[in-house]
């Protein structure tokens, strides 16, 4: 979707099916979807908030901070991409457990001028990490010990409540350009599959018989 230019706006459990045969997963519900190379199909003010749930939605949106732009669009999928990682490893929503009600913070702040709520979004940023730390802890607790500190950070980082901050950085530290390249994600996705599951992985190593010792994924004990 994301190399089409189409962001979904509701990534969620509810929203992923799951199959035996062949093994694997897709995401469902596109009802919310829209494809940013066509014109906007609603007033601006209907992207302020999303289009999701508020109960899993990105935090920029509860302080009604989104955009119609693409890019924008497609950091708040980035997010909820992370949010999904949460909830498959946790069973509760990464949004609503930070925030509590994320129904009442998007009334509250609908009722702000735009310059106001922009200034107490920025100001509540360094507050909700914190409020994230022991839910990052207890993500901790439902992660298998050989991926847990890299599944960890990866959360956090597609989670940051500063959007730009939700792509990787390269080398000195400036971040990835293009929000719609999820390759990265997926191979990160795949090293975790290496490390957990060794038929992945000597299939893996069969595919790249010259893998060097130091390339080839190191297989850590529980």
């Amino acid at each position: 979707m994301h190399l089409r230019r189409i962001v979904h706006r509701d990534v969620k459990a509810d929203n992923a099916l799951v199959f035996a045969r062949p093994a694997g997963a897709k995401v469902a519900d596109l009802g919310r979807a829209h494809d940013t190379a066509e014109p906007p199909r609603f007033a601006v003010e209907a992207y302020l908030s999303g289009r999701g749930d508020p109960h899993f939605a990105p935090l920029e949106f509860l302080w009604l901070q989104g955009t119609q732009a693409p890019k924008d669009q497609a950091l708040g999928d980035l997010f909820l991409l992370g949010a999904l990682l949460f909830e498959v490893a946790t069973g509760i929503s990464f949004t609503a457990t930070v925030v509590g009600n994320p129904r009442t913070l998007m009334s509250t702040h609908a009722a702000l001028p735009d310059h106001q709520r922009e200034a107490d979004w920025i100001a509540h940023q360094p507050w909700l990490r914190d409020a994230a730390r022991p839910v990052y802890e207890t993500l901790a607790l439902e992660l298998p010990s050989p991926i847990r500190d890299r599944t960890l950070e990866l959360v956090q980082q597609l989670t940051d409540p500063e959007p730009a901050r939700r792509l990787p950085s390269s080398r000195g530290g400036r971040a990835h350009a293009d929000a719609w390249d999820l390759q990265w994600l997926l191979a990160r996705i795949d090293s975790f599959r290496r490390m957990l599951d060794p038929t992945f992985r000597r299939a893996y190593l069969r595919a790249r018989p010259h893998a060097t010792r130091s390339s080839r994924p190191r297989s850590r004990k529980p």
